[in-house]
């Protein structure tokens, strides 16, 4: 979860890198395959960045501001504009 734990570093900053840690500890103990764990993590990692208001729309899009970008087969993308970044890349999109 390296890739993961980079965006957030990118975006959100050091003091939130404990929530990659844990979902992905978490996940571990479920996940049948690799790309289905990698989905999960990063969903659960979004949604307790969202639910414990550190973000409401992290990953921010870096066109449009106002909503998230959503993770799918290792790009995060937008809603209207389709990729953004690879995953471990956010730090490029938002310059």
């Amino acid at each position: 979860m390296i890739l993961v734990t980079r965006d957030v570093l990118a975006t959100v900053g050091p003091a939130f890198a404990h929530i990659v840690v844990e979902e992905g500890a978490r996940r571990r103990l479920f996940a049948e395959a690799v790309p289905e764990y990698e989905q999960r993590v990063i969903d659960d990692v979004q949604q307790r960045l969202h639910d414990e208001f550190v973000s409401t729309t992290w990953p921010t899009c870096p066109l449009h501001s106002n909503h998230p970008l959503w993770y799918l087969d290792g790009w995060w993308r937008c809603p209207h504009a389709g990729a953004i970044a690879p995953l471990g890349e956010l730090i490029s999109a938002n310059k």
